[in-house]
Parts: structure tokens; sequence; C-alpha cells
């Protein structure tokens, strides 16, 4: 049989089935390995955002107490081991601040399974949460981008109504009345409380179903609550004990039937 660039290089019509067949599956090995690389860049791409914020915020964090130990040493006339006052923060430092504003906020990150936003999968993202804001890029597959491009999606935190915190099933269930909308899949204000006004994020969750404690995604949910009052007194840990997954399954199973009934009975009128 001709290696696989003579085979490429002959028109198609010249040859045989195997040969055929043979370029198909290498031209599919190579889109899907074309696309995986697509995804995990996107990933990286996230990740290291990410870690630029947190990275930012802990340069905030550390000057702020370098500042207040200063501000401590002058008080008392002399620096540390008496070696005069302390310097504060260089005007470099705070320049490099101000160039990112959002360098401000404390970021927690979490790279959850599945993303879902009313009956609308996202797949698997990382998601950034700030004071102000929960976010998340698509993923680059067309699936999961409901505008048929990649975005980033942003839901404000000051329209938060709930964050339910279900440690057993692994997820969370975030209700607000948020602008962003999907149509047909997602709305918060004409959806209220029923499925296709639930963001649900659903933990990695790599250490094992119903592992918590001492889990990673319990410290970094912790590390959620800590990021503001606002977040901490609208988050529970699903006293009422719903099973959101479930719901949200329901509800999908009951549309898809609906529509079946509809169309067949459509279908039926038009015969008649």
């Amino acid at each position: 049989m001709l290696s696989e660039s003579e085979s490429t290089a002959r028109p198609l019509a010249e040859l045989t089935d195997a040969e055929l067949h043979a370029q198909l599956a290498h031209a599919s090995k190579v889109v899907a390995t074309v696309q995986a690389e697509i995804e995990q860049r996107a990933t990286e791409r996230l990740q290291l955002h990410a870690e630029r914020r947190e990275i930012a915020a802990m340069q905030k964090r550390l000057e702020a107490e370098l500042d207040g130990r200063a501000a401590k040493h002058q008080r008392r006339g002399s620096g540390p081991s008496g070696a005069g006052p302390s310097t504060p923060r260089t005007a470099r430092g705070r320049d490099a601040l101000d160039l990112d504003e959002e360098a401000d906020e404390c970021v927690v990150t979490m790279q959850m399974r599945k993303v879902e936003l009313g009956t609308f999968d996202y797949g698997a993202c990382h998601v950034a949460f700030t004071e102000r804001a929960i976010r998340f890029y698509t993923n680059e597959a067309p699936r999961f981008q409901p505008k048929g491009y990649p975005e980033e999606i942003e839901l404000e935190m000051s329209a938060l109504a709930y964050i339910q915190i279900d440690k057993q099933r692994g997820l969370m269930c975030v209700t607000g009345s948020f602008e962003y909308a999907v149509p047909g899949h997602y709305h918060c204000i004409s959806a209220a409380n029923g499925p296709l006004s639930r963001a649900l994020f659903h933990f990695d969750t790599s250490e094992g179903d119903g592992v918590w404690s001492g889990s990673y995604r319990a410290k970094r949910v912790n590390a959620l609550l800590r990021l503001s009052p606002h977040i901490r007194n609208k988050s529970h840990f699903n006293p009422e004990r719903i099973d959101f997954a479930a719901e949200l399954q329901r509800f999908k199973r009951r549309a898809a039937e609906k529509a079946a009934a509809e169309k067949a009975a459509a279908e039926k009128a038009a015969r008649t």
C-alpha cells in the first residue's frame, strides 16, 4: 500500500477503499487531536488569568501587611532591630497594581467538571469567584457555546440571591436576578425558583464522590465564603436537601416529552 503522503497526492478516485478508509481514520485522528489542543489551551488561558489575579491579590495583602508593620515601627520611633524607620512599599509596587484594577480583588478559582445555566450545558470550565462577580469562559467546543462563539460569562454578585452548596452530591446551585440569559435555556427573572433560573456548578470530584471534609473543593468553598459578608450571608449548605441535578433532568425529560407530544399532534392534524 502507498504511504499516506503518496496516497494524498493522488486523486481520490484512484484510491482503493482501504486507502480511503485509512485516510479518513487519519483525518479523524488529526481533527480530534487539534480539538483537544484547542480545549486544553482555553483551560490553560483561564488558569493563567486566575493565577495572575491570585498572585496580584497576594501581593496587595503582603504590601498591606508590610505597610502596617512599618506604621507600627514608625509610631515607636524606630525600625525593626533598631535599624531606623522601615521603608513603606515603593511607588513601583503601587504602579504595578494600578495597571490592573482587578488586582484589588481577591479571587477564588475552582475547576468545575461541568457548568449548567438552566438547561444549557457549558461542559468543564475553570470558574473565578470574586466579591463582584462569578466569571468563566465558554469551552472552545461549539456545542458548549450558546451564542456560537467563545465568550466570558459574568454573573454579578450584586444580583445574587442564594448559593446552595450540596456537599454530598458535589455541586453548587447559584440563583439571582442576573442579567445574563440564554433564550429558551436560562432566564433568571421569568423562571424564578425553577430549573431555568439556576446555575449549577458541578465540582471536580477526582478526590472521590461524597468526600468533603479536608478536600480541595471544601477548602475552595471556604475561601469563597470568606470573600465578603454578602456572599457568606447568602450561602447555605442545602438545608432542604434538594437534588438540583435530578430536578433539572426531570425538567428536561418532561420538556422533551411535551415537545414530542406536540409534534405528534401537529403531524396528526396535518394528515387529517
